[in-house]
């Protein structure tokens, strides 16, 4: 801030107006361009305060409102005044009333509102140069002068703003220039003293027929007399020439305005008079002061012709030599005649005056004049030094003739033919023709080797960087933001300036051929027609523009990218999307598309938003996108609404009102206009669809621009757009749009308007059908497509001139307008609720999405959301997690439920009961789902899937439940069955353990001591009795044929088959595939030209004898479990081996080949027969196990321990802590492996990289580990196998982690955690009995309640031998710690071989989902849910030789990949229809197919290029095929690694876990 001692009252009074309108702290030159741009809610005229006026006056400027030049608040002083004027008024009689008013004007003082011009200069004092030159192009177009001389307002001194000027364009005769440096005539205004005669309003009928007030003058709205900053103020306006009859001049003429006393402003004077070509003084209507006489005849003695105008005089005779002196009577004059003949003596001064002057000229008289130069600011002087320094390098670079049409192939070598050539593969690729000769993958690869080359040859041609490039790219890399902002405009100005001269040339030149051709019209037309092409293009080649470089910084950046650069530039090229970032951030557009080559660069666009994101943070942004034809006011629209400078497709940020609006920017898209001329109608047509495809699908909302009132037109853009919209609503996004339809004549009345829009609704809701049948769908009416309103999304704009130009003021309807379609946009999510707007990233990932699916031929079919599927894989990480929560639970509810029944604690389990067991964890997980889906970014994406995710998790808890109780039946069925068993068991252990006891109470009265022989005879004496007691009342039992009863189950089962009998009645089965056994579908796959990929027959063999191990191995896995169980056999066991078989003989990745109902039976009568030995094996271990004379004989030796002490005179007691202490220490040794198995399973699901995403992510981790190990037999499997191979690569990882010593610490950590439980138990038992004073009777009762399955044991028992507990307690602490210390020894080899597989099988449960295999090319659907409703898909397809697809009829490969072949033109033939059927429908081929969703997007993995060189032999042995002809491997797979294939794999780990 800037202070004076001593300030006057003048100063005074500046500073209250500048703190009067709230600009106190911006002065001077501190409102910058962020400031003006910044979205905020304008308040309503009623609530308008003061310090609100300036950002009002500059949002009218932006939106050219006229009446910005008029805006003003009355104080309360002025409405006060007002007020008390009328009461008076009303106080007056008849008398005085014509008399009143003498006295009233001398008793009212003068207004006190801030005078609109004070308002304008005060914003023009606090703007940086930069705003002011932005306002000055704003108020030119307005047709308002400028500033030309400003005073300051507390100092001498006096600027020239020559900066805020050199942007002015002017239109002169149809040429557009910038009128700074153009030479005009200058005519200079200004009075002595004051007059009647408004001089500004003079200046103003001169310039402007319509009295368009030009120079703000006295009759003009809010003028006062007691305006502080114009006075010495010197505007500036220009008269441009429309090149029609009734122009007023026939030249360019700049008008000069000073304001105040020109007595009084010696140094503008002395400015004026040497810079105008002519000067018009405005005399007093009173005799010339002394002063003012000096001052005149100053003026009347310099060479410069003069006007002087006579206030005080009706008429005046000038002398006859009065050539360059002239007065004119201004008293009382007819204002039309005062004009016409101030006009004329103007023609006449300026026409006679060969000299003229630029205001670029004007700059040495400034210089002498000590006038203040805002030029001379350092950053300015600096950006003008790089940009002299850039001219001159582009000069030396390009030689002479400076300028001319090769001069961008010279300098920007990367954007000529390269990159034609370049965007042209790049399209064919995505759009690959059928070649007879080659298959996709081959035609695929020699475009991609066109790719590269194109890329080198680009990267060549830009190595080593020219002069003017390496320049450039430094300064913007390392200078300050407000030296770049003038180091691009001073060098933009330059370009212009230089490449003007020669545009105009050949303008003017492809006129005259073009005149020629239209007279003659004769045999050299077609010359002429050449002749006109060629300058076309020399137009084309010949403007130089800041968006050209840019363009070249994209390839600049692209080149070497694709290229992997490594060179010594490497850096320097990483840092130019911070630059492209920058350059957005400081308002220059960033092209979006390519026009010249319909090209997205899309690389470079991804690299930009990237660097704006690390500058600005992932912000919310609504993304507005015009389209409309050519030349329908696109951009002028854009410009006003938003202070934009848009001059082609481009896109920028504004920032603002976030609470209100709900988000940070706004990011504008403008674009090239539709029905382009330069095109031929079917490549327009090709053009616009794709242009409006993508500009409504980048946009959140799209206004579509119509101009004039031409039904053809509107009719063509309207089916353009209903087109676009149907694509966007087929792939799921939801943009919106308003029609806007400018030009519409100023008569048009609302009712007319109404009428307008039903027509608009009609001839929508007729294209919106016609779009719908084209594209298969169904709509009746526009709003079917998107939601719209034709009442409020249909906006008709007045013209944009008042008048003809280029003299003609914009329209204030217009303004009003634009304003009202502003704040309809800005609030768009209170009128369009389903508007979902972007994050940056989230914007990024749509233009890479739509610009991948547009640059194929079917949209639809090819589009693929991005951000959907990441939104989606994180969700699915999710479910993950809760899902293993649930299954957790589930496991741990199991252990304990089937511990309570082994315990007989339970009785019986209901659906209820867990069902309640399950509510806690369930309600965590469904809260955490709530959180997620209502606190995650993409809600609206998610949403989608909420429904689906909730019946999932419920549908996984209700089968937990089931599985549960399914256990919990078999287990309490095992206890039903054992029970009476058990009681058995009780009663005789109860009955031997007494009669011990008496038999040794017998013998130890004897006197002599039984020797340990003796001792084993008497105890043999007793146990033959207790086993011819067992013996007698044991039930007779039936033998068991099992062997019989299989036979008999698969004869009931297979009895339609012929001779079943016989083949079940042979003893002696064995198996090996046949070829009989495989039969082929009708419905072959089948290319066009008998090239038809086939499975080839030679390796069926094989591939049946790989399905019928897997098969046998799932039935061993299936008996093993029940084995394990120890259950007797069931006749369940054989249907569930019949039906296993059954579900799994097909081959599951080829539709065409089927196996026999003969395969069948074959397999289903040997795997039963083998199952038999294992029936029967269990049927002898369950009997054995049950049997009471077995049971008893295992117990033989510790029952004679128990007699031999009893005889050694030990008490019961002792024997029962021995036995339940042996009893504890099984249980912990049992209980520790089963808690164990679900740690590690919880511990690998959480920390293993493989097991803690989605299935996707398994995946990647198995396609790592398989080109880790390079097994090709693990390959096969994995192909044809995947169930198979997925559990056999969880079951090793597994048990490598359980070969871990962490998991060693995992065991021994849950044996101390669970002795630790067991002791805490005992004293907790202890301190309950001891506060109830109980006995030890009580304390082993209560201890074997708590320990469950201890009471049971504890019968029998006599519990009054017990005195003391504490020897039972010290007892059992001894045989715990014991357990401890002996730690692993104590578990057995199948404990820890039981725990491994119980873990693995966990986890393949977890992370099963589903087999379903992809017919072409055999990928598995990743989908988590094994039968899920909607389509199979994933994210990666594969070559069709992996599942040994060939060519029919041959032994040649099939290499293409599933997503190029639906995306390409090629068809097969299914013979079931008869039909050839195209690859892009392949659904119309039906079942499986039809269960198939394959996006044409080409995605694809180099892994599986990698995976075919590196195994080429191997795979042409195991399908006994060549890759030779179509099948021949391409050139370019060859070169890749497998740290390529692993870069990749690792690459989309890590895009799965974002």
């Amino acid at each position: 801030m800037i202070f004076f001692q001593g300030e006057d009252i003048r100063d005074v009074a500046f500073k209250d107006l500048f703190q009067r309108l709230g600009l106190w702290d911006s002065y001077p030159k501190k409102i910058q361009m962020k400031d003006i741009l910044l979205i905020k809610k304008l308040p309503k005229s009623q609530e308008l305060t003061e310090k609100d006026l300036w950002f009002q006056y500059v949002n009218m400027v932006m939106m050219l409102d006229c009446r910005a030049r008029h805006l003003f608040l009355r104080s309360p002083e002025d409405l006060a005044n007002i007020a008390h004027a009328d009461d008076k008024d009303v106080q007056d009689d008849d008398d005085d009333f014509f008399t009143s008013h003498v006295k009233a004007a001398e008793a009212v003082p003068p207004q006190t509102h801030i005078h609109p011009m004070d308002l304008h200069m005060a914003v023009f004092h606090c703007s940086d140069n930069f705003v002011r030159q932005y306002l000055n192009g704003k108020l030119s177009t307005c047709q308002f002068a400028l500033p030309l001389l400003i005073p300051n307002p507390w100092t001498e001194d006096i600027e020239f703003p020559a900066w805020a000027l050199r942007k002015i364009k002017k239109t002169n005769k149809n040429v557009a220039e910038h009128i700074f440096n153009v030479p005009v005539p200058i005519v200079t205004i200004m009075r002595l003293g004051s007059s009647p005669n408004s001089k500004s309003q003079i200046m103003s009928n001169i310039i402007n027929k319509k009295k368009h007030p030009v120079f703000f003058n006295r009759h003009c709205t809010g003028s006062t007399n007691n305006s502080l900053l114009v006075n010495g103020l010197a505007e500036i306006s220009w008269y441009c020439p429309g090149g029609r009859d009734d122009d007023v001049f026939d030249r360019c003429v700049a008008f000069v305005n000073l304001h105040g006393d020109a007595c009084q402003l010696p140094r503008q004077v002395r400015f004026l008079q040497e810079v105008s070509n002519a000067m018009i003084l405005l005399l007093p209507d009173r005799p010339l002061k002394s002063e003012e006489l000096k001052v005149a005849q100053k003026l009347h003695k310099v060479p410069v012709p003069l006007i002087t105008l006579f206030s005080e005089l009706e008429k005046v005779t000038n002398s006859s030599n009065a050539n360059i002196k002239f007065k004119i009577a201004a008293k009382n004059r007819n204002e039309a005649e005062l004009t016409e003949e101030i006009v004329q003596k103007i023609s006449e001064f300026i026409s006679s005056e060969t000299k003229t002057c630029s205001l670029e000229m004007c700059l040495d008289i400034v210089k002498k004049n000590n006038f203040k130069l805002d030029e001379d600011e350092k950053s300015c002087k600096d950006g003008k030094e790089i940009s002299q320094l850039l001219m001159y390098l582009l000069k030396e670079t390009s030689g002479e003739p400076f300028l001319d049409s090769t001069l961008k192939e010279k300098l920007l070598p990367l954007q000529g033919k390269l990159w034609q050539e370049w965007c042209k593969n790049d399209k064919l690729l995505c759009r690959l023709p059928n070649k007879a000769d080659t298959s996709l993958e081959q035609h695929a690869s020699e475009i991609k080797m066109a790719l590269k080359s194109s890329r080198k040859e680009q990267l060549n041609a830009a190595l080593p960087l020219n002069n003017f490039l390496l320049k450039l790219l430094k300064s913007l890399s390392h200078s300050e933001d407000e030296e770049i902002l003038y180091m691009l405009q001073w060098l933009c100005m330059s370009l212009d300036q230089h490449t003007a001269g020669i545009l105009s040339g050949l303008q003017e030149k492809y006129h005259k051929i073009w005149m020629t051709q239209r007279s003659k019209m004769d045999k050299n037309s077609a010359q002429l027609d050449k002749k006109l092409s060629k300058i076309s293009a020399q137009i084309k080649a010949s403007g130089f523009t800041l968006n050209d470089i840019m363009r070249e910084i994209s390839q600049l950046y692209e080149a070497p990218h694709d290229m992997k650069y490594t060179g010594e530039h490497k850096s320097f090229f990483d840092n130019l999307p911070s630059i492209g970032a920058d350059m957005l951030m400081l308002g220059y557009p960033l092209e979006l598309m390519n026009g010249d080559v319909s090209h997205v660069p899309l690389t470079w666009l991804k690299a930009v938003f990237g660097k704006l994101i690390q500058k600005l943070g992932d912000k919310n942004i609504f993304v507005l996108s015009v389209l409309g034809v050519q030349s329908s006011g696109k951009s002028t629209l854009l410009n006003t609404m938003f202070g934009l400078q848009f001059a082609v497709s481009a896109g920028r940020c504004t920032s603002g009102m976030k609470n209100q609006l709900q988000y940070d920017f706004v990011l504008v898209i403008d674009s090239e206009g539709l029905r382009s001329p330069e095109l031929s109608s079917e490549a327009t047509l090709t053009h616009d669809n794709e242009l409006a495809t993508f500009i409504i699908g980048i946009g959140d909302l799209t206004l579509i621009n119509i101009m004039g009132e031409n039904p053809s037109e509107m009719q063509d853009i309207l089916q353009i757009c209903a087109q676009a919209f149907l694509r966007m609503a087929s792939v799921k996004i939801k943009p919106s749009c308003i029609f806007v339809h400018q030009n519409v004549a100023e008569t048009t009345a609302n009712d007319k308007n109404q009428e307008g829009r039903r027509l608009l609704e009609k001839r929508l809701n007729e294209i919106a059908r016609i779009a719908a049948k084209d594209e298969n769908r169904e709509a009746q009416c526009f709003s079917d497509i998107i939601q719209f309103d034709i009442n409020t999304q249909v906006f008709y704009f007045k013209n944009l001139l008042e008048g003809d130009p280029p003299m003609a003021p914009p329209n204030p309807s217009y303004s009003q307008n634009v304003q009202e379609l502003k704040t309809q946009l800005l609030h768009i999510k209170q009128w369009q609720t389903k508007c979902k707007l972007s994050t940056l990233s989230e914007f990024k990932l749509r233009i890479e999405d739509l610009w991948k699916a547009l640059r194929r031929e079917n949209f639809i079919f090819s589009f693929r959301n991005t951000l959907e599927v990441m939104v989606y894989n994180k969700l699915e990480n999710h479910y993950a997690d809760w899902s293993w929560k649930l299954r957790k639970h589930a496991l741990e509810t199991q252990q304990r439920w089937l511990n309570e029944i082994k315990s007989h604690l339970v009785a019986d389990v209901s659906v209820s009961q867990l069902t309640e067991d399950f509510q806690d964890i369930y309600k965590t997980v469904t809260e955490e789902m709530e959180t997620y889906f209502k606190n995650e970014e993409h809600t609206q994406i998610l949403v989608n899937w909420r429904s689906n995710t909730d019946l999932r998790i419920q549908n996984l808890k209700d089968e937990l439940i089931n599985e549960t109780c399914k256990l919990c039946e078999e287990m309490l069925n095992i206890n039903r069955s054992k029970s009476q068993l058990d009681s058995k068991r009780t009663e005789y252990e109860a009955e031997l353990l007494t009669k011990s006891r008496s038999l040794a109470e017998r013998l130890k009265d004897k006197d002599s001591k039984l020797s340990d022989q003796q001792m084993k005879e008497q105890f043999n004496i007793l146990w033959r009795e207790l086993e011819e007691k067992v013996s007698r009342e044991k039930p007779m039992e039936k033998a068991v044929d099992i062997k019989t009863k299989v036979k008999t189950i698969i004869f009931n089962h297979f009895r339609k088959v012929k001779n079943i009998m016989e083949m079940v009645q042979n003893d002696r089965v064995t198996f090996q595939f046949k070829e009989e056994y495989v039969q082929f579908n009708q419905g072959f796959w089948k290319r066009m030209w008998s090239k038809t990929p086939l499975s080839s027959k030679n390796d069926l063999k094989q591939k049946g004898e790989e399905l019928t191990r897997s098969i046998l191995e799932d039935v061993e896995k299936n008996i093993k479990q029940k084995e394990n169980k120890e259950l007797d056999f069931n006749e369940s066991y054989v249907h569930e081996i019949l039906d296993l078989i059954k579900q799994n003989a097909k081959f599951l990745n080829d539709p065409n080949i089927e196996l026999t109902m003969h395969y069948v039976v074959d397999l289903s009568i040997f795997a039963c027969s083998e199952a038999v030995n294992h029936f029967q094996r269990m049927h002898h271990t369950f009997k054995k196990n049950n049997d009471l004379l077995t049971y008893l004989n295992s117990k033989k030796k510790d029952s004679f321990q128990i007699f031999k002490s009893f005889c050694e005179n030990a008490s019961s007691v002792e024997f029962f802590v021995h036995f339940l202490c042996n009893h504890i220490k099984s249980a912990i040794l049992k209980v520790v492996p089963e808690n164990v198995s679900v740690h590690i399973a919880d511990k690998m699901k959480s920390d293993y990289p493989a097991f803690n995403g989605n299935r996707t992510n398994l995946e990647n981790h198995i396609l790592d580990y398989l080109a880790c190990n390079e097994k090709f037999n693990d390959y096969m499997t994995y192909i044809h196998f995947p169930k198979k191979f997925h559990e056999k690569f969880i079951q090793e990882k597994v048990k490598n982690c359980c070969d871990s010593e962490e998991t060693q610490k995992m065991l021994l950590s849950n044996l101390s955690s669970v002795v630790d439980d067991t002791l805490k138990t005992c004293d907790e038992v202890t301190c309950s009995v001891n506060e109830k004073n109980g006995t030890p009777s009580m304390w082993l009762d209560e201890l074997c309640s708590q320990l469950e399955d201890l009471e049971e044991k504890g019968r029998g028992y006599e519990k009054k031998d017990i005195k003391r507990f504490g020897f039972f307690r010290g007892k059992m602490i001894n045989s715990l710690e014991e357990i401890q210390k002996n730690g692993k020894q104590g578990f057995g080899k199948s404990d820890m071989t039981d725990m491994i597989q119980r873990a693995g099988e966990i986890l393949c449960k977890q992370l099963s989902g589903c087999w379903e295999q992809c017919p072409f090319c055999a990928a598995i659907c990743t989908n988590t849910i094994p039968d899920h409703s909607c389509r199979h898909s994933m994210e990666f397809h594969r070559c069709g030789i992996l599942s040994g697809v060939q060519y029919k009829d041959t032994d040649i490969a099939f290499i293409d990949f599933c997503t190029t072949a639906v995306g390409s033109t090629l068809r097969f033939y299914h013979s079931k229809s008869g039909k050839t059927i195209p690859y892009s429908k392949y659904e119309e081929a039906g079942d499986p197919l039809d269960k198939w969703k394959i996006t044409a997007d080409g995605s694809e993995k180099c892994y599986w290029k990698w995976f075919i060189c590196t195994f080429q032999s191997d795979l042409e042995k195991r399908y006994k095929c060549r890759f030779e002809s179509w099948g021949k491997i391409p050139d370019d797979w060859k070169k890749i690694t497998k740290e390529d294939a692993l870069i990749e794999l690792d690459k989309y780990g890590s895009e799965e876990k974002k």
